[in-house]
């Protein structure tokens, strides 16, 4: 590819190839050699054994002549930016002026209409993703979302949470993982399929026990924990596929340290307060807030994810039970003279 950014060189080769074309080609077959000037006075044009390469039309009709070329060139050639410039500023949608109070150079005029023109593009083919497609049904107007992936069967909706999914409805058209996984999992849940307890029997069956590694509450899951739930979860499923007795156990991690730091600068960010201003109680009351937020999040991530534990055991490390079992630890631990308290 050759660019040109000479006006009259272009025009030379204009006519050099318009010339060259009469001279190696029947009338109705010639070329169109004119193509695609921009505003920067610039084109790109194939450069083929040392000739131009032009783009075969069908008909002699519509052959540009050199003429036209260089008219359109002009006319492409001239730069509108100072009436754009003047119509944005007596719009209202371009300010002439800094903070400072001082005028903006023609050159930062320039970038923000480019800047201002690139959003209002961008907003455009953001409300055309989101238009919706009104239909006249029966004299009634009816919405019809253009994704038509995202909706899901109104039958689903009708079943009541654990219950079972009906499997009578006609199978759809395309693939549509929200209605495919929906209503499974609260089924599984309340069938008590991820108990230990499930399958009854007098025979002594091998034991295989696995606990989440309790994630932090101090945001959500992220795709590292997906993939440890995956591969946790593929264990404990073939498990149970071979017979065994399975105990998979979900938590959360109260992460005491990283979690009042965030509480605190959403404190300080929303409020401007301190944990010192609010005092211990009010400040323990926000974080516990978070808490429930949080950690109610992860498990409903976990449930979305397909993760077999077993939710009647679920735990959280400042649950009343963890507190004493860490506590007792931590006693007999320093009465066996196994651990000190140190003073620095």
């Amino acid at each position: 590819m050759i660019r040109l950014t000479n006006h009259n060189r272009i025009k030379r080769i204009l006519i050099s190839a318009n010339t060259f074309l009469k001279s190696n080609f029947h009338q109705k077959t010639q070329y169109q050699f004119i193509k695609n000037f921009n505003c920067n006075n610039q084109t790109q044009l194939k450069k083929d054994r040392g000739f131009l390469t032009p783009v075969k039309l069908r008909s002699f009709s519509t052959m540009k002549s050199v003429e036209e070329g260089v008219a359109e060139l002009n006319l492409r050639n001239q730069d509108n930016t100072e009436e754009l410039i003047v119509a944005a500023i007596a719009a209202g949608t371009l300010n002439p002026l800094n903070e400072d109070g001082t005028e903006k150079s023609r050159n930062q005029l320039k970038n923000e209409l480019k800047k201002s023109a690139k959003l209002e593009k961008f907003n455009a083919k953001q409300s055309k993703v989101k238009v919706a497609v009104v239909t006249e049904n029966s004299g009634a107007s009816k919405m019809k979302t253009l994704d038509k992936k995202s909706e899901i069967d109104e039958a689903l909706l009708k079943v009541a949470p654990g219950e079972k999914k009906p499997m009578d409805a006609p199978m759809a058209d395309s693939y549509n993982p929200k209605a495919v996984e929906a209503c499974w999992y609260s089924w599984w849940e309340k069938q008590k399929f991820f108990s230990p307890d499930y399958v009854t029997t007098e025979e002594e069956r091998e034991k295989f026990v696995m606990v989440v590694p309790p994630p932090n509450v101090t945001g959500s899951l992220h795709l590292g924990h997906t993939l440890t739930a995956a591969v946790e979860d593929s264990l404990s499923r073939w498990h149970r596929m071979k017979g065994h007795e399975v105990l998979y156990i979900p938590g959360s991690d109260h992460a005491s340290i990283a979690t009042q730091a965030v509480v605190e600068k959403r404190i300080k960010k929303e409020r401007g307060l301190t944990k010192h201003d609010m005092g211990r109680e009010a400040f323990l009351a926000e974080v516990w807030k978070w808490r429930d937020t949080y950690g109610d999040r992860i498990y409903d991530q976990f449930r979305r994810m397909g993760s077999s534990v077993d939710w009647d055991r679920v735990c959280f490390t400042l649950d009343p039970k963890a507190v004493t079992s860490v506590n007792e630890a931590f006693c007999r631990l320093f009465d066996d003279g196994l651990i000190f308290r140190a003073t620095c």
